[in-house]
């Protein structure tokens, strides 16, 4: 079965990207945004920054995060998590504890239009899933601002 050509064009694009990718973040961008670590952003900043839900079940122990209120955007989507450490690309997810430093691209939308967004997150593994452990406040340095 062959794949559609929509599918085949998006998979040229990522792995284009991949290989422009500088090394130190080819090892993470090959492999996060088909792994857990990716799902975990993702419902994060859907929760986060659209307020549909409660943000609590993403963060680890002893972690808070105060509520953005009114939420900003109606619909976010990660176009591309990267992440410095080898412990993002691994086939299992690695034991409790491990941390990894990623830099997500999100894309947030709202009445107004759409936004590039980046932010830097320390993601931690316990029980078999991947928890924000640090976030960071504001956009990172090349993220899109509103």
């Amino acid at each position: 079965m062959t794949m559609p050509l929509t599918c085949r064009a998006r998979r040229a694009r990522l792995l284009l990207r991949w290989r422009q990718a500088p090394a130190w973040r080819r090892c993470g961008a090959a492999y996060v945004s088909r792994l857990w670590l990716s799902s975990a952003a993702a419902e994060f900043f859907a929760t986060h920054l659209t307020g549909a839900g409660e943000v609590d079940r993403y963060l680890a122990p002893g972690v808070t995060l105060s509520p953005v209120s009114p939420a900003p955007y109606t619909a976010v989507s990660v176009e591309q998590v990267s992440a410095a450490e080898e412990a993002a690309a691994a086939e299992k997810m690695p034991v409790d504890g491990t941390a990894v430093r990623v830099l997500a691209r999100v894309e947030a939308r709202d009445v107004g239009g759409r936004w590039p967004l980046a932010y830097e997150l320390t993601l931690k593994a316990r029980s078999g899933r991947w928890e924000v452990a640090a976030p960071e406040s504001g956009t990172a340095p090349d993220g899109g601002a509103r």
